[in-house]
């Protein structure tokens, strides 16, 4: 397949967890990055549609972007499942 014909994975898939009594829709975005300050990551969460949390973290130096990015991912997942949960406290 040529690559002008393939898909961006956005288009592809898109995650929906619902439940019956549930009309609430959770969106999360994720970034990691590393520059001469240093390495870090970020958490944007939206609950219809409205910021409901920021979370940054800074990693040590010798971390890769790729590394920070995952670990935003995995820390954006633990949030959302503590939340989810009950817990108001992160």
């Amino acid at each position: 397949m040529e690559m002008e014909n393939r898909k961006h994975p956005a288009t592809r898939f898109k995650i929906i967890e619902g439940y019956e009594d549930s009309s609430h829709t959770i969106q999360a975005y994720t970034g990691g990055s590393k520059n001469d300050l240093g390495v870090s990551a970020g958490i944007a969460i939206f609950l219809d549609n409205n910021l409901t949390a920021t979370l940054k973290y800074r990693l040590n130096g010798r971390c890769t972007s790729n590394q920070a990015e995952q670990m935003a991912i995995q820390k954006e997942f633990e949030y959302i499942q503590y939340t989810k949960s009950g817990e108001n406290q992160y």
